[in-house]
């Protein structure tokens, strides 16, 4: 989750109302709308659109010959902006795995395509070009973010405000060799 909100900021994009994994997308509805109902799969659904200034409505997959459809009252109208957002930052997500599996791994990844929302780019929210990123350079810089959020911590506890640089010393001279994919 961590990576996530990092990646997302990267993006421009600062909601934190999407869990992606590339092929399995979850928008929360909670900050959107005032029912008990949070969860939506992006990946089960076919469609969306609003209706009104204030609802939504998803349709699924079909199963077989059935197909459901989901209405959301009392939404936010920002609501469908942010699931919009929320396809391109999954689409984004599963782009640059296939890239680093494909470059950094060796690994030949085949692009599933299905007809669920986050195969749909016309549901996509124009955004700005992202090829310069990758997952390594993000990684890295997460987990240095980690250790210096450690070091504060650990210098706060202890009452001790010169140990922040004591522990990013001590951790550059004992980093270990560059061995994240």
């Amino acid at each position: 989750m961590e990576f996530q909100r990092d990646f997302a900021s990267k993006l421009n994009l600062t909601s934190r109302n999407i869990i992606a994994t590339g092929r399995l997308a979850y928008f929360s509805l909670r900050s959107y709308n005032s029912g008990s109902i949070d969860w939506v799969s992006l990946h089960q659904m076919i469609g969306f659109r609003a209706i009104n200034i204030s609802s939504v409505v998803f349709k699924t997959v079909p199963y077989g010959e059935i197909s459901y459809i989901f209405a959301y009252y009392d939404c936010s109208r920002y609501v469908v902006d942010q699931v919009s957002n929320s396809l391109v930052y999954n689409h984004i997500l599963c782009e640059m795995l296939i890239a680093h599996f494909e470059q950094s791994l060796g690994w030949q990844v085949q692009r599933p395509t299905g007809e669920s929302l986050i195969d749909q780019p016309e549901y996509f929210h124009p955004h700005d070009p992202y090829n310069d990123l990758a997952i390594k350079p993000l990684l890295l810089e997460l987990q240095d973010k980690r250790q210096q959020r450690y070091g504060r911590c650990l210098a706060d506890y202890l009452e001790l405000p010169l140990l922040t640089e004591f522990h990013r010393a001590v951790r550059k001279a004992t980093q270990r060799r560059d061995t994240l994919f």
